[in-house]
């Protein structure tokens, strides 16, 4: 048996209602599907590990969209293995908040991560993260701190922004921080099959697993196939 599985990606939905400029998702997973709750608990079952350090329940399909994330986060409990941190990562566009506090309350999700690229303005953020709306990724940040704090004071509120400019940066900052959202900062990711490729650098074929996935030990997709890429 293999001890420990260090990162864990589990695409609980195929598919996302964005298009983002540099994302290939619109290429690999056209359609919206979310996984079953018996179909993810036999995944899960089959899974023969002692404890997993990081589980991340998306790669690229947009978990808000499945119906019942609360569901889906009650059964990582009941496995055979320890879990040191559930991560959850969103576009922040699709609004049940009905579902969101319910997330925080059942007592499971670690981290909370939302993507938000740009230089802190809703002029580009939403040309980057087509067809979002700034107005809507605020609510979100400001619903999400509230229920946070409400229900689940532990879990740490994190952004991943693409933003190359100090002076963006620092915008973000001034937006963020009041929310209790710490930022992580990167630059642009050269993801094949993208609508754009905002990186400037050529893609090479290399025969290794690709830039987005080196560091991931298990990739199951909503499907219930276990990827290597």
């Amino acid at each position: 048996m293999i001890r420990k599985i260090q990162k864990f990606h589990f695409d609980i939905v195929s598919g996302c209602q964005l298009r983002c400029v540099g994302c290939p998702n619109s290429t690999i997973h056209p359609k919206v599907k979310p996984i079953s709750i018996p179909d993810f608990e036999l995944c899960m079952g089959n899974v023969d590990v002692r404890s997993v350090k990081l589980l991340r329940l998306f790669n690229y399909g947009e978990p808000l969209l499945h119906p019942d994330v609360p569901g889906i986060l009650a059964k990582i409990p009941e496995q055979s293995f320890d879990v040191n941190l559930v991560e959850i990562s969103t576009n922040a566009q699709y609004h049940d908040f009905k579902m969101l506090e319910e997330i925080f309350k059942v007592g499971v999700l670690g981290r909370l991560a939302v993507s938000c690229d740009g230089n802190g303005t809703p002029e580009e953020y939403e040309h980057f993260r087509q067809p979002a709306k700034w107005d809507k990724l605020l609510a979100f940040l400001a619903k999400a701190k509230e229920f946070r704090d409400k229900h689940a004071p532990e879990v740490k509120l994190i952004t991943r922004t693409i933003c190359e400019t100090d002076e963006g940066r620092r915008r973000w900052l001034d937006i963020l921080e009041p929310l209790d959202f710490e930022p992580e900062f990167r630059t642009w990711l050269n993801l094949p099959d993208s609508k754009e490729n905002p990186s400037g650098r050529e893609a090479e074929v290399k025969n290794q697993v690709c830039e987005y996935m080196q560091f991931v030990s298990l990739y199951v997709d909503s499907f219930g196939d276990v990827v290597p890429c």
